[in-house]
């Protein structure tokens, strides 16, 4: 993993990681990065300050993303191969909890609305997005979604949920309460453009564009007023 200076972009350290670092988190809470590994089915603990490894977490399968439960303090983590997702206490380096997420195959990307105790992930096998119950640890509902998942966002201040997929569709899903969820809109982007996030002071949506014929790019999308 290389490490920049923010203002200069210029490289100021190396630091080892194992093969296939797919997703980083930085956690607040411990003052640490969380790098997930697919193809080693662990995740690696970092110190920024140090720029050093400071423990291993071994996990049940290939990881997908993680996002933080800032309400628990846990880290949830996305299982791709074996379709769960895991709660981690990162002080304990271990895992505390593990749960099925059907009728999701392959879960990619995930958001939490802590306030309202949901967890949200993109399954790019089959073209879902399904809704999480932190509390009762189990899927509530779920949405057919574009193509090839990969990316999803929450703004917890219009409670709109965004997707985005490599067959070029970012969803827009209306949360009309913890349990009651609606599409919105399904916006043409462009193949491949299946990275996206949320600004939540504008409300305004970045997606990242990656073709081998153009220039990488960024949209930005603005919600209907």
């Amino acid at each position: 993993m290389d490490v920049f200076d923010p203002k200069s972009l210029q490289p100021l350290a190396s630091i080892p990681v194992a093969d296939d670092a797919d997703a980083i988190l930085y956690m607040p809470s411990t003052k640490l990065i969380y790098v997930a590994h697919g193809d080693a089915h662990m995740a690696t603990l970092i110190d920024p300050e140090k720029r050093a490894t400071v423990g291993n977490i071994p996990l049940p399968g290939k990881p997908g993303f993680p996002a933080i439960d800032f309400q628990s303090g846990l880290l949830f983590q996305n299982v791709e191969d074996t379709n769960e997702v895991v709660a981690i206490d990162v002080d304990r380096r271990s895992i505390v909890g593990q749960w099925p997420l059907g009728p999701c195959d392959g879960p990619t990307g995930m958001a939490i609305d802590s306030e309202q105790r949901r967890l949200f992930t993109v399954c790019k096998a089959n073209a879902k997005l399904v809704v999480f119950d932190l509390e009762k640890h189990r899927v509530i509902t779920s949405l057919r979604i574009g193509g090839g998942p990969d990316s999803v966002a929450f703004d917890r201040g219009v409670h709109q949920i965004y997707t985005a997929g490599k067959t070029g569709e970012m969803m827009v899903i209306q949360q009309d309460g913890p349990d009651n969820y609606r599409v919105l809109d399904e916006i043409h982007t462009h193949y491949g453009a299946h990275t996206l996030t949320v600004d939540p002071g504008s409300h305004k949506v970045f997606v990242a564009y990656a073709s081998l014929l153009a220039h990488p790019r960024v949209a930005v999308f603005s919600p209907a007023q």
